[in-house]
């Protein structure tokens, strides 16, 4: 006989994944590396795939290495859902390319249109 099931978490809204705050990604991270602790035991505590906290361990124990563009993503994504409470603008929105539009990843560019957001190259210097 299977053993009753002890929760059950039901989410609600737009939203079509959780969003992790990296306060939550170190926090949880950290206690995977407790003495005792797996982190399948972290996973299962907090609701998240193991597969997760792994991938969150190995990019902290490479030392940050900058921002990936699954980050860039997320970010876009949580400035579009906290400004226009949506998953798409309204309209067209610009956002900055630091490197300029030649050194953004494909797959961030066919997000950001899918956000109705465009990539807008910053000035080198000021005028």
């Amino acid at each position: 006989m299977s053993k009753p099931v002890e929760r059950v978490e039901i989410i609600t809204g737009i939203h079509r994944r959780r969003r992790h705050t990296a306060e939550e990604k170190v926090r949880l991270v950290e206690q995977t590396m407790q003495p005792g602790m797996k982190v399948s035991a972290v996973a299962r505590l907090y609701g998240v795939a193991p597969s997760l906290l792994f991938q969150w361990r190995r990019r902290m124990s490479k030392g940050g290495g900058g921002i990936s563009a699954e980050m860039i993503r997320d970010m876009m994504l949580d400035c579009v859902e906290r400004r226009f409470n949506a998953l798409r603008a309204p309209f067209p929105v610009q956002w900055p390319a630091d490197n300029g539009p030649g050194y953004t990843a494909a797959e961030t560019t066919d997000f950001a249109a899918a956000l109705k957001a465009t990539a807008s190259a910053m000035p080198s210097s000021k005028p």
